[in-house]
């Protein structure tokens, strides 16, 4: 389909799967993951030694937010098993051990409400920070540090409370911002899929995996005998001939059919990635289904500064000046 001049091309082979048809490409590199570009090619950041340990501070910050009858390690651990229960993904992550370090320290990787933490203050608006460091494109570190005193925020343990103690307070649910940093540690971007755990922006409440964020997973530590069939949707972007650097893209199922209803912590939502210089996409692990593939600017709410995919290919903006486009 053309419109105004942009052009969403789509190159694939049909394949029957189950009884549905399954749109297959070569695999290419796809989804928001942490990582670099070399010679205009991008590489994950991914953790190569295996399993990785894990510690949770018993040691809270004094005066630290959080309301609730469920102990802040338990909310933790439910978090990692959310990640380790995700179809077709190889957790790299191991059993999580507690201690009680009050902050970071070398060769841990940690996560804790601890009362030094770098990077943001109590009144920024942050609730917590991922930190990972890396050698060339291995991950060989990475700590979690909560916000102890969020600025109009308390985080919720569990649900059974409603409110926070300081009425000016909104209640925050930790397992949802726990969700969303352990899969930093992982090796995942945020995402432009408004439905996801890795939405930059933290709803209330919503702990179940999306579509996008298990196939994001997967692609990074594939199962070996995947739990569900998946495939790929690849093609191009362009503007007057010109690829356009930098759409988001996504695939939207058209069906009410769930290939992954055997896995009652994912949610049906769509999967996205983002165009490289050249306007190529690809979509790697959508289950078989049929699909509206639809292309985006990164204008808002998610724009470049929550991803930084320029950055990520020396370039000092993606592209905007088009409208939304489907085919």
């Amino acid at each position: 389909m053309t419109t105004s001049g942009v052009r969403i091309s789509i190159a694939c082979m049909a394949l029957t799967v189950a009884g549905f048809i399954l749109m297959y490409v070569v695999p290419a590199q796809s989804y928001l993951d942490l990582g670099s570009t070399s010679g205009g090619k991008f590489t994950p950041d991914k953790w190569t030694s295996l399993p990785v340990a894990v510690q949770i501070s018993t040691t809270v910050a004094a005066g630290a937010k959080l309301v609730g009858s469920t102990h802040f390690e338990t909310v933790i651990q439910n978090s990692l098993a959310s990640w380790k229960a995700a179809p077709n993904f190889q957790s790299p992550l191991g059993t999580a051990t507690l201690d009680t370090l009050s902050g970071a320290q070398n060769g841990v990787n940690l996560i804790c409400f601890c009362a030094n933490n770098p990077g943001f203050s109590n009144t920024d608006g942050t609730l917590a920070l991922t930190v990972t460091t890396t050698s060339g494109t291995q991950i060989i570190g990475a700590n979690i540090f909560f916000n102890p005193q969020p600025s109009g925020i308390c985080f919720a343990t569990d649900s059974s409370v409603s409110s926070c103690p300081n009425s000016g307070d909104t209640l925050q649910d930790l397992h949802t911002v726990a969700t969303h940093e352990i899969d930093h540690v992982i090796g995942l971007d945020h995402s432009a899929v408004v439905r996801a755990v890795m939405f930059p922006f933290a709803p209330d409440k919503e702990t179940q995996l999306s579509w996008d964020d298990a196939a994001g997973v997967a692609q990074l530590y594939p199962k070996s005998a995947p739990d569900v069939a998946t495939g790929g949707i690849s093609g191009t972007v362009s503007l007057s001939g010109s690829g356009i650097f930098g759409a988001h893209v996504f695939a939207n199922s058209t069906t009410g059919t769930n290939p992954f209803s055997g896995f009652p912590n994912i949610r049906k939502t769509p999967i996205g990635v983002l165009t490289d210089t050249s306007g190529v996409y690809t979509i790697l692990g959508p289950p078989p289904d049929s699909y509206e593939v639809i292309a985006e600017p990164l204008d808002g709410p998610v724009d470049n500064t929550n991803v930084d995919w320029a950055g990520d290919f020396g370039q000092s903006s993606v592209r905007t000046n088009f409208t939304t486009r489907w085919h």
